[in-house]
């Protein structure tokens, strides 16, 4: 009962929520959809005048206010959204860089702790990745000390956890080498293209890296 987990349904096709809800029904966890949320124009417009700070040039002040209204509003709806789980200590993010950066202040301003794991290895590097955890899983040092540098980072607690792939594919290696063997003879090296998604089931298409 202690572990739930969350879905926003408003990303999702209901297919998708559904085949969701039944897979892990299965397991035995309980899976919440949560609802968007909806805020109005006249919301908006409120979050942009909070952000208006009249200067000289009026026209940067309006930029910067329709930006800074546009993020406050984001977060407010996804603070409404995610009230349910105010009591929640611990919210774990199987990525890094998908969960929405709004979502994830929103849940910080419900005292949620954030937690999340690298999902891609080149993510880190990207100038548009701006990670806001409170404690991030990531795959080596290399991968720590560029996110330590990153002036847009705010990263409670980096912990190196390694990729959460390899154990996987380390224990897949000997199989896989022998049906080399047997398919591929008569050549030195093999190159194995796979597909994005390989699986039609999301839970086990997850956990399908071997």
């Amino acid at each position: 009962d202690r572990l739930h987990h969350i879905e926003l349904s408003w990303l999702m096709s209901p297919a998708r929520r559904a085949e969701i809800s039944r897979t892990y029904t299965r397991l035995g966890v309980k899976a919440t959809f949560l609802q968007q949320a909806q805020g109005t124009w006249l919301d908006k417009l409120k979050a942009v005048l909070r952000n208006y700070r009249p200067s000289g040039k009026n026209s940067a002040a309006l930029a910067r206010a329709l930006i800074l209204g546009q993020l406050e509003f984001q977060v407010r709806m996804y603070r409404q959204s995610f009230m349910p789980l105010a009591d929640a200590p611990l919210a774990l993010l199987d990525s890094d860089n998908h969960f929405p950066r709004a979502g994830t202040v929103a849940l910080q301003s419900l005292g949620i702790r954030v937690a999340a794991l690298q999902d891609r290895f080149l993510t880190p590097f990207f100038n548009t990745f701006v990670p806001l955890f409170d404690d991030l899983m990531v795959h080596g040092n290399v991968v720590k000390r560029h996110i330590e540098r990153n002036p847009d980072a705010s990263v409670g607690r980096i912990q190196i956890t390694g990729d959460p792939r390899v154990s996987k594919l380390a224990a897949n290696k000997e199989a896989a080498q022998e049906e080399r063997k047997a398919r591929f003879p008569a050549f030195q090296k093999v190159c194995i293209v796979f597909d994005f998604h390989s699986s039609t089931d999301p839970f086990h298409n997850a956990t399908a890296y071997g």
